[in-house]
């Protein structure tokens, strides 16, 4: 059973934010296909179009806006992206020709700005699929309908598209595998990763390693401010006051605190972090590695027990 371009699979392992921004920007994006479409079958009405316009916009709104609709409704269910989506929107400008072939050329940018989108999608191969089916489908419609000069139009646009979809998709494979490759190199550390966007300065970006030992859901981190409120209530205001000034002035900075984690327990963390700026030193990106001392923090302080222990005893005698 054919299932799809899995974009929530990247949420497993670290950096959980570049697959949530994906899920939105792909959202986003089904989400001005639909209206796209709708747009569509209003411009159909125009009588410009042709004298098959009606046709022609009650085909876009019975068939074009369900099919887009349903593909939006697929990816909010499971989270990928459906397959279908490509090959349809690829044969669904090739069924307009068939019914208005005056629209072979707009149908045609359409085509191809449907194969760009199936390779950022789903990388080079389906993106090549797409328009080698856009193609054929397109030269088809042209044939059954006898459109003149059809053969040069088709051809540019197939050598077109085919090498949008190589280029992008091959970049969006390329994309991919290095964010699986960060996923894995982070997710081996026995330490909590962490970036900070300078944009969104609210927003803490971990690694599994933050969830696996204080037990709070990946997406929480996400949520602004929530770190800042997991600082045990003594340290909060001297680690927010050192990390501000470490990030004012461009520097890096070593600091331990204490962290609540989701049972109640607490957490010693050594944090270590390194501040980016720009070519005019304003910063851009903080990142950082957390290590847990909490072992070695309450080693100490018993040690520090048995000495004041020792002390008493002295004083005693």
């Amino acid at each position: 059973m054919w299932r799809g371009t899995d974009l929530a699979s990247d949420q497993s392992g670290s950096w959980q934010d570049a697959a949530l921004d994906q899920l939105q920007v792909w959202r986003r994006n089904l989400a001005i296909h639909t209206g796209l479409v709708l747009l569509l079958a209003l411009v159909a009405l125009i009588p410009a179009v042709g004298e098959e316009h009606l046709q022609v916009a009650a085909y876009i709104a019975l068939v074009g806006v369900p099919w887009s609709v349903g593909m939006q409704w697929w990816f909010e269910r499971t989270g990928r992206l459906p397959l279908l989506l490509p090959f349809g929107d690829a044969l669904l400008p090739c069924i307009v020709v068939m019914l208005a072939p005056q629209l072979l050329a707009p149908s045609l940018v359409v085509l191809t700005a449907a194969c760009a989108v199936a390779a950022m999608g789903y990388g080079a191969r389906i993106g090549l699929l797409t328009a080698m089916t856009g193609t054929i489908g397109m030269g088809l419609a042209a044939l059954s309908n006898d459109i003149s000069g059809w053969g040069v139009a088709i051809v540019i646009y197939g050598m077109t598209s085919g090498a949008i979809a190589f280029a992008l998709g091959t970049m969006s494979e390329s994309e991919r595998d290095l964010r699986r490759r960060h996923v894995e190199l982070t997710s081996g550390i026995d330490a909590i990763v962490w970036e900070q966007v300078e944009a969104k300065p609210n927003r803490l970006y971990v690694n599994q390693r933050a969830t696996d030992l204080l037990g709070y859901p990946a997406a929480a981190f996400l949520e602004p401010g929530f770190w800042r409120s997991k600082v045990h209530p003594d340290d909060v205001d001297e680690v927010r006051r050192r990390y501000r000034d470490a990030v004012r002035r461009g520097q890096n900075l070593e600091v331990d605190y204490r962290l609540v984690a989701a049972d109640g327990r607490i957490v010693h963390l050594q944090d270590r972090m390194r501040v980016e700026v720009d070519e005019l030193g304003r910063p851009v990106h903080v990142r950082g590695v957390m290590v847990d001392v909490t072992g070695r923090r309450e080693a100490e302080a018993q040690a520090r027990r048995y000495l004041d222990l020792v002390d008493s005893i002295q004083l005693a005698l």
